[in-house]
Formats: structure tokens, sequence, C-alpha cells
């Protein structure tokens, strides 16, 4: 059986038809299909730090990020 590929969002399929394909239990295609924690946090806005290079808080990062500022 080939790994199942991280996805993001809604699944392409239901949990019973992973299952039934696989003959995996749906705790199995969950762990099968989970993206590494390395790769979600690399992702991650706060990882790069964003706020810190403009000198500016945390707070008012996102702040002036939500009003479309930043």
């Amino acid at each position: 059986m080939s790994v199942l590929k991280p996805f993001r969002g809604r699944r392409p399929f239901s949990m019973a038809t992973a299952c039934e394909k696989t003959g995996k239990s749906s705790r199995q295609i969950r762990r099968l299909a989970a993206e590494p924690r390395e790769e979600y946090e690399a992702r991650g806005v706060s990882r790069n730090e964003p706020w810190e290079k403009q000198g500016i808080s945390r707070a008012t990062w996102y702040r002036r990020r939500k009003d479309g500022v930043a």
C-alpha cells in the first residue's frame, strides 16, 4: 500500500471509502495522511517572525494584517 499524501482542507474521499480501499482502520488512515509536524510548522507565519523584520510587536503585526495594512 502506498502512503496517502497529506491534504489541506476537505478530504477528496470519505473515511469509510479510504478504509475500504486500503483495508486499514480510520486511525491508521489518519496517521498515514497526516502532515509531518516539521512541514506544518515550516510554513507557519510565526516561524518567520515578520514583525521583527518590520520592527513592530507581534500584536501590531497581526492587527495590521487583519486590517489589510501589513
